[in-house]
């Protein structure tokens, strides 16, 4: 049997005030390391689009201890539908 191959590709999606949504960033990191994620959210954070209030994420902890790095009194929540698959 051949052994599946996965695409990581990640894409940051901002919601303003009035819930219009507007896609930020799309990236392929190549891995799901802190590192790897930290190089992806400073560069959304050199782009100057502000502080986050909050981060709704699958359980990547990576990505979750990047976000701390970056912005380390903002919320993260963990995605709902991340607990069904």
């Amino acid at each position: 049997m051949a052994q599946r191959q996965h695409d990581l590709r990640a894409h940051t999606l901002g919601v303003c005030t009035n819930g219009h949504r507007v896609v930020r960033d799309l990236l392929l990191p190549g891995a799901e390391s802190e590192q790897a994620w930290l190089e992806a959210v400073r560069a959304l954070a050199t782009r100057n689009l502000g502080a986050p209030v909050l981060a709704v994420i699958d359980g990547n902890l990576g990505l979750s201890a990047a976000l701390k790095v970056q912005w380390p009194k903002f919320a993260i929540q963990r995605c709902a539908s991340s607990f069904l698959m």
